[in-house]
């Protein structure tokens, strides 16, 4: 199945692209698609992740919300799913 993944303001520069469609495996996690984003886009997995969790100061959103409330790295993507990835908004 398709996935669209997008990259947000300083992920952006770091994946060189803003958006970048992947086919992952039917039933394919979120922990799953960050893995196979790894093989094209390692550098910008490695800003989000640390080991099996995302770094603090990182969002994923998928489908307009946030893995926080949803399953985290475990939930499951469908059919055109839309993730995106940035770095969370602090307010001073």
């Amino acid at each position: 199945m398709r996935v669209r993944v997008k990259f947000l303001a300083t992920l952006f520069q770091a994946a060189g692209a803003l958006v970048v469609d992947l086919d992952v495996e039917d039933g394919a996690t979120v922990g799953d698609l960050l893995e196979d984003l790894r093989r094209v886009k390692p550098r910008v997995v490695d800003l989000v992740v640390n080991g099996d969790s995302v770094r603090m100061g990182l969002v994923v959103v998928v489908n307009g919300r946030s893995i926080d409330f949803l399953e985290g790295l475990r939930t499951v993507l469908r059919e055109g799913d839309e993730v995106a990835l940035f770095p969370s908004l602090v307010l001073a």
